[in-house]
């Protein structure tokens, strides 16, 4: 890594995808949310607007964050080893960001930064993770066999229900019936 690393911007979606493909492809595990906002927003440009940014170090991209659409918290894919600043660096002054999502020293950093260069404050609000499952386990067959409900005739006496009515017009004497399979016992 260089010591000069910039900082584009931009609210074109099909340039940010275009600069950014490699990077958000190398781990579309983590980076799976980004790919989807900008996939949604190259294909709909027209109607869903959004905010771009990528960091480079000389034509790598190290790092990449998407604000769509602008009521909704910003979403940071950096590796810690990218400096916060440079992605916020770049950024028209009149952008409001009501958040920040995105790995924790990463997003931290982020809303440092942005705070200081802002003049606003920056408090955590709350934490999520992503969970990778890298193995299936199948439940365990619960015990038993499956078998039939059987309904008493006299639980069928003075109920409302049309299919307990049938039931009973169905039911010769003390004979029990069969919800399940229709016929009598």
């Amino acid at each position: 890594m260089s010591a000069e690393l910039t900082c584009r911007y931009s609210e074109d979606a099909v340039a940010a995808r275009g600069e950014a493909a490699e990077f958000l492809l190398s781990d579309p595990v983590n980076h799976n949310m980004a790919m989807t906002l900008l996939a949604e927003r190259v294909a709909n440009s027209a109607t869903i607007d959004g905010r771009y940014w990528w960091v480079l170090d000389r034509d790598e991209v190290l790092g990449f964050a998407v604000q769509s659409p602008f009521d909704r918290v910003a979403l940071v894919l950096a590796p810690s080893r990218v400096p916060a600043l440079a992605l916020v660096s770049n950024a028209p002054v009149d952008i409001s960001l009501p958040g920040v999502l995105g790995e924790l020293s990463s997003a931290a950093a982020f809303a440092k930064a942005w705070a200081e260069k802002r003049g606003v404050d920056a408090r955590p609000k709350g934490r999520q993770r992503i969970y990778e499952a890298t193995e299936v386990i199948d439940p365990p067959s619960p015990a038993g066999e499956s078998r039939t409900k059987v309904i008493p005739t006299c639980c069928l006496h003075g109920w409302p229900n049309p299919l307990l009515r049938w039931a009973k017009a169905a039911v010769l004497k003390d004979q029990e019936f069969s919800l399940v399979s229709g016929h009598k016992k």
